[in-house]
């Protein structure tokens, strides 16, 4: 297998996957940095990527980066399967990264790979429970029979939309619940922000093709938990320096480059969300975090 991209994540997957003694793996990287562990053959160029080389292409690039790579390489087999774990948007044509795959490779053998997954303690060798989600139950089962082992754990679903809606969805919300905390707007805002959030995105998910149900299963929900609340994380790390005045960008918190693609994504699905609207809005001006809860409230 192929892993397309070798930083903090790649590298943790690698980790993982380590565990079991039968899969040969080759690393694409954008910069030869970090490479600890042992690969069948390391890349560096992606127009020297044959992806019909390998039955499974794991890709985990920024979502900034994904489609440059994807159209630099070489796709010359069907038999190929895709196995994304990005968890961002196309900042350019606002797609998701199923849809990226399947228009740079033509392949309609993908899947989508997400969770509650830092990378440190992956490197480690501590316990990850994630949920492969792919259309074709068949396949998707191939997957975690070849991927599974006693440091990866896999649930099986066929919901790849909604897998990739609570992705996006959560690295936006990680970012709003970060700049609540800078703002010491409190835990109970807190709280109830993060609750707010997977309840419109169980809204929005239903409306984009995906399901409801999916927002809120084990390996999605255990994302929001992790990523939401923790100085971990890139998201709510990136949104707590904003509002605490700290304006650099941060290139690695894929929330801020997904937040914009997806509220225009629901303008154009004609989908009010005031609540993704004030967090996008917020990026420029964290206060406006202070009073989304009471503009994104529903009737329930």
């Amino acid at each position: 297998m192929l892993i397309l991209g070798y930083g903090a994540f790649g590298r943790a997957v690698h980790a993982a996957l380590a565990h079991r003694d039968d899969l040969a793996v080759s690393v694409y990287a954008r910069s030869p940095k970090n490479f600890d562990r042992p690969v069948a053959a390391f890349i560096q160029d992606a127009h020297t990527v044959q992806t019909g080389d390998f039955d499974i292409v794991l890709v985990a690039l920024p979502s900034y980066a994904m489609r440059d790579v994807l159209e630099r390489c070489t796709h010359d087999s069907e038999a190929t399967a895709f196995l994304s774990c990005v968890k961002g948007m196309d900042p350019e044509s606002g797609m998701f990264p199923s849809d990226v795959i399947h228009r740079a490779t033509g392949s309609d053998y993908i899947a989508v790979m997400s969770g509650a997954s830092f990378a440190h303690e992956m490197l480690i060798g501590r316990p990850v429970f994630l949920t492969l989600a792919c259309a074709n139950r068949l396949l998707g089962g191939e997957l975690v029979d070849r991927l599974e082992n006693d440091v990866l754990q896999l649930d099986l679903s066929d919901d790849v939309r909604g897998l990739e809606i609570a992705g996006v969805g959560k690295n936006i919300i990680a970012l709003g619940a970060g700049m609540a905390d800078g703002l010491d707007l409190g835990d109970n805002f807190r709280a109830a922000f993060i609750a707010r959030g997977i309840e419109e995105l169980r809204h929005v998910s239903s409306r984009l093709g995906g399901r409801a149900e999916t927002i809120v299963a084990s390996g999605a929900l255990a994302d929001f938990i992790l990523s939401c609340s923790s100085p971990r994380s890139r998201n709510y790390e990136h949104g707590w320096n904003l509002a605490r005045g700290d304006t650099t960008g941060e290139s690695l918190a894929e929330g801020r480059e997904s937040a914009q693609s997806f509220v225009r994504l629901l303008r154009e699905q004609n989908i009010e969300s005031p609540y993704f609207a004030s967090i996008a809005a917020a990026l420029s001006a964290p206060a406006v975090i202070a009073t989304s809860l009471v503009s994104s409230r529903r009737t329930v």
